[in-house]
């Protein structure tokens, strides 16, 4: 077997201001990168992009507990040792992939790529605890595109992503999200790619020759999923330019409708499902709905775990020491006092946040149907809810 040619690196030179070029270095290889990865290797590099920090100097491993590895990818949970039966395969395959994006060199007018391994060792060891992990190396010539995904991918995105089965969906969700923030300041959603772009970026330049296999089999997909498990949402729409063929794409990217929180004197039928639980919670404690709404759920909207205030409040009423004695108006104030004095910014309120989203990132590896039920939950009413979820049991029920 001929032995591989070395590859040659070539990066962008990297000018001043610095951040701001690592941000259009990060874009543009979140954007044009091309690269084929399954959607389980899409996971994993998302992951290494959790931890990769703005003030990592230098980021030659990092070390990963195979537990973890198993959560996100084995979400399914329909073989709970299948995962390890094949990390073997997973790491050799990750190893040996490549991402290629385009620099700012040119040579005879041609434009040239830089290549990159996405993992250069995957190594399992055992901490001093004897747990399994895998020790990752990166190059330091992949920060710019760690950077850019933890920039713009958070852990909640991660919990999302782990219910796709498809790698083209994780891809154009990537493109599209990453899109959308850089020019959401414009005003600026419509994404437009030519397929044959396309599909170098998704890493299948030769295949899908029929734009409608592609459009079955790709964009629809991507659609279906993106719009089903993330807080996105896309259509799309093809495009001809002067010829009978389909030579464009373009994507309509939008946010899901941000949700307003409940004033004091609406109808409770307008709460959502979680927390009409975080509510029925506090009420234990003498606390009325109109105080939680004002005081509680607020100081919740900026970290991420709607859908889950009722995580929330199970932890922090575990968290606070009731009251001395039985007095139930004492237990009130008690409570009542608690809350109006919390502060997003606390280190309370900061470290249950943490508590809560592992606790999400455990219901997404362990029952995705339940984790897909909570995220319907946040978007809609209580009322809404309960008839939609009544509603997919009578089609379970029917053998839909």
């Amino acid at each position: 077997m001929p032995k591989k040619k070395p590859v040659t690196t070539i990066i962008a030179p990297v000018t001043d201001p610095p951040g701001h070029q690592t941000a259009v270095l990060a874009n543009r290889f979140i954007q044009h990168a091309r690269y084929r990865l399954t959607s389980q290797e899409q996971k994993f590099v998302l992951y290494l992009a959790t931890l990769v920090k703005p003030d990592d100097e230098m980021f030659n491993t990092y070390s990963i507990p195979v537990k973890e590895i198993e959560k996100m990818l084995n979400h399914s949970n329909k073989k709970r040792g299948a995962f390890y039966n094949r990390l073997d395969d997973f790491l050799d395959n990750l190893t040996d992939k490549k991402i290629s994006f385009p620099t700012d060199f040119e040579a005879d007018g041609q434009r040239l790529r830089g290549y990159i391994n996405w993992v250069a060792s995957a190594v399992p060891y055992k901490n001093e605890r004897g747990e399994l992990h895998v020790r990752c190396g990166l190059s330091n010539e992949l920060r710019p595109f760690l950077l850019g995904l933890s920039q713009r991918f958070t852990k909640f995105d991660m919990i999302e992503v782990a219910q796709m089965t498809s790698g083209f969906s994780i891809r154009i969700f990537q493109m599209c999200k990453a899109y959308y923030l850089e020019n959401e300041r414009h005003g600026r959603h419509q994404l437009t790619v030519a397929i044959q772009e396309l599909k170098e970026r998704l890493g299948i330049p030769d295949k899908y020759s029929s734009f409608r296999d592609f459009k079955k089999r790709v964009l629809v997909v991507a659609q279906r999923e993106i719009n089903e498990k993330t807080g996105w949402r896309i259509d799309f729409e093809p495009i001809r330019h002067g010829t009978r063929q389909y030579t464009h794409v373009r994507f309509d990217i939008r946010r899901h409708g941000p949700k307003a929180v409940p004033s004091p004197d609406v109808s409770p039928t307008v709460v959502t499902y979680a927390k009409r639980l975080a509510v029925d919670a506090l009420a234990h404690f003498g606390l009325s709905e109109a105080e939680v709404v004002r005081h509680l759920f607020p100081k919740l909207t900026p970290h991420d775990i709607e859908g889950y205030e009722d995580y929330f409040t199970r932890r922090w009423i575990d968290h606070l020491l009731p009251a001395e004695g039985g007095d139930p108006k004492l237990q009130a104030d008690h409570y009542r006092r608690a809350l109006k004095t919390l502060r997003s910014d606390s280190p309370t309120l900061l470290q249950i946040v943490k508590e809560v989203r592992a606790d999400i990132m455990k219901l997404a590896a362990s029952d995705p149907e339940k984790f897909a039920n909570r995220y319907q939950a946040a978007q809609i009413s209580e009322e809404a809810f309960q008839r939609y979820y009544h509603e997919q049991l009578r089609k379970r029920g029917d053998g839909e």
